[in-house]
């Protein structure tokens, strides 16, 4: 598979693990994704009632700012402050704000994702 396909198959996972949790813990936690008619994206959009969190997939070893770029433009049309996350296949925790922050993906769905209210 090309890298390109590797990307959309760890989003779509990524998006299966967050399904899965969310029903096995009963979540009623609404799942969304964004795109601008522009191009700009977000993976996926997750709104818990009280936050909204934006996850963006990569499938790659290494992050950079270039990879919030979606991130932050969705945050300009949220009502709500975003909680920005890259979530790959690196492995370590990067922090780039007070609310924006790369972490790998074991780290994402064992630790982050159950720490979530």
């Amino acid at each position: 598979l090309s890298p390109m396909e590797m990307g959309r198959l760890f989003e779509q996972w990524i998006f299966l693990q967050m399904t899965a949790y969310l029903h096995a813990k009963k979540k009623e936690w609404r799942l969304s994704s964004f795109r601008t008619d522009t191009g700009a994206e977000v993976d996926w959009i997750l709104e818990t009632g009280s936050r909204v969190i934006g996850i963006e997939c990569k499938w790659g070893r290494q992050v950079s700012e270039a990879d919030l770029n979606g991130l932050r433009i969705f945050e300009k049309f949220s009502p709500k402050p975003v909680t920005k996350f890259v979530v790959y296949t690196g492995t370590t925790t990067q922090k780039f704000s007070s609310s924006e922050s790369a972490l790998p993906f074991k780290y994402f769905l064992e630790t982050t994702l159950p720490a979530i209210q």
